[in-house]
């Protein structure tokens, strides 16, 4: 499951980050990406189905990989290995399955919790987005003009 935000009407915010040195860049959207995809997070952890275990609501999980300064940065929300693995079947559904001695196991209907939380919090998400971004740019320029972190 895989869905891309595009960021439109932040000009100005982007002309104030390529003034920044390459290596500051980083420190500056990683934190505002992550701030916005906790916003989509919570939306999902909402609407997942309870399940006996709560196990697929407790898999629910961001973060922001590590790359190369020069390299795309990017936040992703997903499910964490142990809990989460059969999330993409409750999301699309199955087919009706049978066992190799044909016993009916039925088909299970899509439950689209995770597009329709990505949907619903993504002007809610581009909006923290866009206040975490500002902030942390002003943090990034107070730093580098004062010359260390305070």
């Amino acid at each position: 499951m895989q869905t891309r935000l595009q960021i439109e009407g932040i000009a100005a915010l982007r002309t104030q980050l390529m003034r920044l040195p390459v290596h500051a860049i980083p420190r500056v959207i990683g934190p505002a990406l992550l701030v916005a995809a906790r916003v989509i997070a919570a939306e999902v952890r909402k609407r997942a189905p309870k399940g006996k275990t709560r196990n697929l609501r407790r898999a629910v999980t961001t973060r922001t990989p590590r790359r190369n300064v020069t390299a795309e940065i990017f936040a992703e929300i997903g499910f964490k290995r142990g809990r989460g693995r059969h999330a993409h079947l409750v999301e699309k559904g199955t087919a009706n399955r049978h066992t190799k001695r044909g016993a009916n196991r039925g088909a299970m209907p899509a439950n689209q919790f995770f597009s329709s939380a990505v949907s619903a919090k993504a002007s809610a998400a581009l909006d923290a987005l866009r206040i975490s971004w500002a902030s942390r740019l002003a943090i990034e320029a107070r730093r580098l003009k004062i010359g260390g972190p305070r």
